[in-house]
């Protein structure tokens, strides 16, 4: 059913429990620009030219990583030509268990909850 405020609610009943779902949809303006008669499709194909040949050189990187790995074996440094070339570097993350934290300490996790608006642009 929906209410006066355009609000979609359903409420379910079984044995003793209560369920009450509630939907709300919002209304977003969008301003729409025709940029057909400037450089905007030009720059649109360099975007999404950028975005591949960033996603194809992440990729290069990938491989060429895994293949020093595996020349190194055991070892930490690799040399060439008689010249310390490349190591592994030993270094640590620090991260927080978000779900443990929002059920362990609610309180504590909306208190220290961020949330920040961006945007981007997406090809279509």
């Amino acid at each position: 059913m929906v209410n006066d405020e355009g609000t979609y609610m359903s409420t379910k009943t079984s044995s003793a429990v209560t369920t009450v779902t509630t939907v709300t949809t919002a209304t977003t303006k969008v301003d729409v620009v025709d940029l057909t008669a400037t450089d905007a499709e030009k720059a649109l194909f360099q975007f999404i030219a950028a975005r591949e040949a960033i996603k194809a050189h992440e990729d290069q990187q990938k491989k060429a990583e895994a293949r020093l790995r595996e020349l190194l074996g055991d070892a930490q440094v690799g040399m060439i030509r008689g010249v310390e070339r490349f190591k592994l570097q030993n270094s640590h993350n620090t991260s927080i268990d978000r779900a443990k934290l929002q059920a362990g300490w609610p309180e504590a996790f909306e208190a220290t909850l961020k949330k920040t608006p961006y945007d981007f642009i997406k090809a279509l």
